[in-house]
């Protein structure tokens, strides 16, 4: 006889708290699935793994693109030896240079560089390939990971 009354006071508590809570406490299916996407640990996961593999699909497109690289230099000496190299170099040696007492001299150096590429062996095809697949498994995986919820839901 306790046990029935200890079982009918826990489900007269629930009544009344559930109807102390009133509307403002229950939740629609679409409102706890929300809940549920946004707060799990593993669906924050997989929506970071699906940016991190879209990450790595741009990376591998981009390897497509033309290469453009800017290099400068700039000497400034009076050591003979490069003196002689620098007005060789621009191309400003007259035989009036004395080799005894140089003038000091400064170089600079522009240098502009595009790559295009054309033929990789496959390589830029195979990483694209790949990371086209790691998206793609990414997605699937985060999908079966919302899937799990909702139905634990």
């Amino acid at each position: 006889m306790r046990h029935l009354s200890s079982r009918l006071f826990i489900v007269l508590s629930a009544l009344l708290i559930a109807g102390e809570g009133g509307a403002a406490d229950q939740w629609t299916l679409k409102e706890a699935l929300a809940q549920v996407l946004g707060e799990n640990p593993d669906a924050r996961i997989a929506e970071h793994r699906i940016r991190s593999s879209q990450s790595r699909l741009q990376q591998a497109q981009a390897s497509w693109w033309p290469e453009l690289k800017f290099q400068s230099g700039y000497l400034y000496t009076d050591n003979p030896v490069s003196v002689f190299g620098a007005t060789l170099n621009q191309r400003s040696f007259n035989s009036s240079l004395d080799f005894n007492d140089v003038p000091a001299t400064d170089n600079l150096n522009l240098r502009g560089l595009l790559t295009v590429p054309v033929y990789s062996g496959g390589k830029n095809s195979a990483t694209r390939n790949a990371a086209r697949a790691e998206y793609s498994a990414s997605r699937m995986d985060a999908r079966s990971v919302q899937l799990a919820l909702s139905f634990a839901v």
